[in-house]
């Protein structure tokens, strides 16, 4: 966002809510359009509690462009994200290649109440259940993007399927919980684990031989996407009509062996904004 920023020339603020708490990310975006801004980037923590406001924001001739989620309802310029679905098929055809085509999986995610979640982990299970007969996929364990619910949970299906064979986990604080509970039951290298987003302290995990690899977004693309969108409606450059509403950005797997590539370094999550 801030590279597309100088490019275009636009002024680019940043706000955040310190949790994936829906209120205070409500309260967020209040306190910005009370700065009236010319456009806004939103990444929705809920795909309902949105659709108001920014509709109203819209109505008001406010344009506001979601990223990395999405709304029940498409009430926005433009919509930009992963294809969730195909990046759990990502997934799953990495594992599976792991596997040789066999064993029983285990699936950590966050909540079933989140359609990006539920996405990540439809786009696994149905590439599996399609391609793949005999990898046994247990059901989906829950674990609220907690870490220790995630060790906890990971722990019990380590105990409960002692030859559990891989494990796939589809979002960052909880393949962080999951794969210490891996180490912690002895089982490091033995029970390769496929995590989603590539956080510093995954991609360290990563070099360390804690997951076998993680299932990388594109977050450099849809922040330069977002505003270069909102710079060119705003000053009549592009029209709504010739603005497709999903903007979809790549996944790719990031193992130790491709993590140098420079390539990757656009993949790899940061900090901070610098």
């Amino acid at each position: 966002a801030k590279a597309a920023s100088k490019i275009y020339n636009v002024r680019l603020t940043w706000q955040g809510s310190p949790s994936i708490d829906v209120a205070p990310e409500v309260a967020t975006l209040q306190a910005v359009e009370l700065r009236n801004p010319a456009g806004i980037i939103l990444a929705p923590f809920s795909p309902t509690v949105f659709i108001a406001p920014v509709k109203a924001l819209m109505a008001k001739g406010v344009p506001v462009v979601t990223v990395d989620g999405s709304l029940a309802q498409k009430v926005e310029l433009q919509n930009v994200r992963t294809n969730n679905t195909a990046a759990g098929a990502l997934a799953a055809q990495y594992l599976a290649n792991k596997l040789k085509g066999k064993g029983t999986v285990g699936v950590v995610d966050s909540t079933p109440s989140i359609p990006v979640d539920v996405d990540r982990v439809n786009g696994f299970r149905n590439e599996m259940k399609a391609k793949y007969p005999h990898i046994t996929v247990l059901g989906t364990q829950y674990a609220e993007s907690d870490a220790g619910k995630a060790a906890t949970i990971t722990s019990a299906l380590l105990e409960a399927h002692p030859n559990l064979s891989g494990l796939y986990v589809s979002d960052a604080g909880d393949a962080q919980g999951a794969a210490a509970a891996v180490v912690a039951a002895g089982d490091l290298g033995k029970v390769p684990i496929v995590g989603y987003d590539a956080t510093p302290v995954e991609v360290t995990d990563l070099e360390d031989g804690v997951f076998t690899a993680l299932i990388a977004q594109e977050p450099y693309q849809e922040g330069y996407q977002a505003v270069s969108v909102l710079a060119r409606y705003i000053r009549h450059q592009i029209t709504k009509a010739q603005i497709p509403y999903l903007y979809g950005t790549g996944a790719v797997v990031v193992t130790k062996g491709n993590l140098k590539n420079p390539a990757m370094k656009k993949v790899l999550y940061t900090t901070t904004c610098s």
